[in-house]
């Protein structure tokens, strides 16, 4: 079914199981043919989206102000943790830092920002992580600005941990949201 005829919320369990059946006429005789069960788990529906708005800053640089997009709206998600490289003679400005659950924390020796959030009940299905990053000089070689970003997290009901991969960030390439 598509997702206009049904939403997660109507499913009573994450576990579901599914057989097959094809009835077909052989010889004026009705036959069935049955798969093996097939056994599904239901994890949450979480996604990470990334958005990335360039704006120049007062003293002519490029900004870049991210945003960090977590969506979830069936199972509770614990231990949950993004992580991404930032490339480049860029600055992070923690002032600028908005983040309404859990800690965020750059380390500007290895470069690397890791978002950390102990829980995300279905009751709250959207967080956001924003940030500003300057880039300082323009190196025309570098082509990125962001890595991909990795989100860890498990399911609570299920206790299935899961990864998501979230797009990098690219210099000179508008992002599609």
């Amino acid at each position: 079914k598509s997702d206009e005829e049904i939403t997660l919320t109507d499913f009573t369990t994450h576990n579901i199981t599914l057989v097959a059946e094809a009835r077909y006429t052989l010889d004026d005789t009705q036959e069935l043919l049955s798969s093996s069960p097939v056994e599904m788990m239901l994890n949450s529906d979480l996604s990470l989206n990334i958005r990335d708005e360039v704006e120049e800053t007062e003293d002519g640089k490029e900004g870049h102000t991210i945003i960090w997009l977590l969506e979830n709206t069936f199972h509770d998600l614990v231990n949950i943790s993004l992580s991404a490289d930032i490339y480049g003679d860029t600055s992070f400005d923690p002032e600028q830092l908005v983040t309404p659950a859990g800690e965020a924390t750059y380390d500007p020796d290895t470069g690397k920002l890791v978002w950390s959030i102990e829980n995300m009940p279905t009751s709250v299905d959207i967080l956001p992580l924003q940030f500003v990053l300057t880039r300082n000089d323009d190196n025309p070689s570098q082509s990125q600005l962001v890595s991909k970003v990795t989100l860890h997290a498990t399911d609570s009901v299920t206790g299935e941990s899961m990864i998501l991969v979230g797009d990098e960030i690219l210099l000179g390439v508008p992002q599609v949201e």
